[in-house]
């Protein structure tokens, strides 16, 4: 037989060693420096038809004129901010639904679907990066 020929650790072995030092090679690596942590914050959001406001979800820039809203339940939802001479508007760029703006105040109310959100403009039209 082969096996009693060769000496040492077994081929399972050998690549059950070698997952393992490459799979902690990557987390390492996942913990790096090079990706800042995404700008987040806490937005009011009703999910679902006849839901109540709270504030589960979480607003993340994506650049200077575009974000998600992450639900509470997992799902997400990406806008894009359009301004002009009447104010400030939001566009759905996920290809989800559109947008129905309820309110262009502040507090900015819109809604997709059966999910309405609440968001403060200054948060969505700041200038993130300079």
């Amino acid at each position: 037989m082969v096996r009693s020929l060769i000496r040492g650790p077994s081929l399972k072995h050998m690549f059950s060693r070698i997952s393992s030092v490459a799979s902690s090679t990557v987390a390492l690596a996942a913990c790096g420096t090079g990706s800042p942590m995404p700008e987040v914050d806490m937005v009011d959001c009703a999910i679902g038809t006849g839901a109540d406001y709270s504030k589960e979800c979480v607003l993340e820039k994506l650049g200077p004129r575009q974000f998600v809203i992450h639900g509470p339940n997992g799902g997400f939802r990406r806008f894009e901010v359009q301004q002009n001479d009447q104010g400030v508007s939001v566009i759905s760029i996920d290809g989800a639904a559109p947008v129905a703006v309820i309110s262009d105040d502040s507090p900015l109310e819109f809604a997709v679907e059966d999910d309405v959100y609440r968001v403060d403009p200054a948060l969505i039209t700041a200038p993130q990066y300079e």
